[in-house]
């Protein structure tokens, strides 16, 4: 994998977080996908990190962080929508 896409993945992480932000601030009124909203937010923007870490710094053994990360946010963008349908 070479730098640049890193830095593509990088980016369309943080597009996304750009998105939870967006829906942050629609659907404030509910607490449950509020709350959701920020913590899809927060996650993006750390799994970015993280996996900058990883592939720039080579910081291997975070690998063991960013994957259960990746998982939590699977779960969250799956969980979100289907929340907000009730």
């Amino acid at each position: 994998m070479s730098s640049k896409s890193s830095a593509i993945g990088k980016g369309i992480l943080i597009a996304a977080a750009g998105v939870a932000l967006y829906a942050i601030w629609r659907l404030r009124a509910r607490k449950d996908l509020l709350i959701g909203s920020i913590v899809l937010a927060v996650l993006f923007l750390v799994e970015a990190y993280i996996g900058g870490a990883i592939r720039d710094d080579g910081k291997d053994s975070w690998t063991a962080i960013h994957v259960p990360i990746a998982f939590v946010l699977t779960g969250l963008v799956v969980w979100l929508p289907v929340r907000a349908r009730h």
